[in-house]
């Protein structure tokens, strides 16, 4: 149930993406709050789409995995 809610987090943020047509929305790292400690983290598009990336590649994990 955890992850199904998850995975309607990240769609539900998809859908505010193409509407705003702002791809940083999707930055994990601004999500659960990481740029707090590493502002570096946050704004720019290389580490949103890493972040993007770093996100479905635990998604895919957690599939795999249960």
């Amino acid at each position: 149930m955890v992850l199904l809610s998850a995975v309607l987090h990240i769609v539900l943020l998809l859908v505010v993406a193409v509407l705003r047509r702002d791809i940083t929305v999707l930055n994990y790292f601004d999500i659960i709050d990481t740029d707090l400690f590493m502002p570096s983290l946050a704004g720019s598009m290389p580490v949103t789409i890493i972040s993007f990336a770093l996100l479905i590649g635990m998604y895919i994990a957690i599939f795999l995995i249960s």
